[in-house]
């Protein structure tokens, strides 16, 4: 979970208005066209212009002053994620027979804002934030392949960082048995969360996907999990993630490329 906790806290996003999310998240298919890409490999495509504004200026301004501002949305993202926080120690102090011990609530773990010295500055209603402020992020345990009653008949499945190749998982690495769910502690995480691998093999790292069904997990992978207001965000944030390994992966070939010719 550190390791999740820490690889979500240092992802640092924009956080559009909420009239600006549905134009910033094309489809798939236009956001990866290797024509886009060469373009941005060649200089073409300013970067700059766009973490600026300066690409749909035009759009915004047609939109008219949006309903809530970037902020906006973040506080009320945040505050929403405390009272779900509250409510699960709640019932969690009652299913113990416990009244809640002295200054609970103070033991809230602040989700990590980013550090936004040297960032661009942002548009109007725009502003810097991380995956740790707007989902829950969690992880998952390899369960010993060892102890046959840990995978043997077992009906929940499970999900490796290798089923991250497609941008929706539909089908689980395996299957792990309650025991198994039990004494590793595995979380099972709903259809609709976001995987990214956090380490893996070959080019695995980086890569991200949506669960198409509910599954556990293993410890390579971040489960970014979206609730009430933070919902409107998933699609952006999926959009942050792939593009990012597209563009990490065209700096690779630009660099196996380079090495081959010289």
């Amino acid at each position: 979970f550190a390791r999740a906790r820490r690889f979500s806290a240092s992802a640092t996003m924009l956080a559009p208005p909420a009239t600006d999310l549905d134009h910033a998240c094309g489809p798939a298919d236009e956001r990866l066209d290797p024509r886009v890409v060469a373009r941005v490999l060649n200089g073409v495509a300013r970067l700059d212009a766009a973490v600026e504004g300066a690409l749909t200026t035009d759009w915004r301004a047609a939109q008219g002053k949006p309903k809530e501002t970037g902020a906006e949305l973040l506080q009320r993202i945040l505050a929403e994620r405390r009272v779900r926080w509250e409510q699960k120690q709640l019932a969690k102090f009652a299913e113990q027979g416990k009244a809640p011990s002295k200054d609970w609530q103070a033991k809230y773990p602040e989700p990590v804002a980013p550090e936004a010295t040297g960032l661009p500055q942002l548009p109007d209603g725009w502003i810097w934030t991380t995956v740790d402020q707007l989902a829950s992020v969690g992880t998952g345990v390899t369960p010993l392949r060892s102890n046959r009653n840990y995978f043997e008949g077992g009906d929940i499945p499970w999900t490796t960082s290798g089923a991250l190749n497609d941008e929706v998982v539909s089908t689980p690495s395996a299957y792990v048995t309650q025991v198994a769910a039990s004494e590793c502690r595995l979380d099972l995480y709903p259809a609709g969360t976001l995987l990214v691998a956090m380490y893996g093999e070959g080019r695995t790292r980086g890569k991200c996907a949506e669960l198409a069904f509910t599954s556990t997990i293993n410890q390579a992978i971040a489960a970014i999990s979206f609730e009430g207001s933070s919902l409107s965000m998933k699609p952006y944030v999926k959009t942050f993630f792939l593009d990012s390994y597209a563009a990490s992966e065209s700096r690779h070939l630009v660099a196996s490329n380079r090495t081959s010719i010289f």
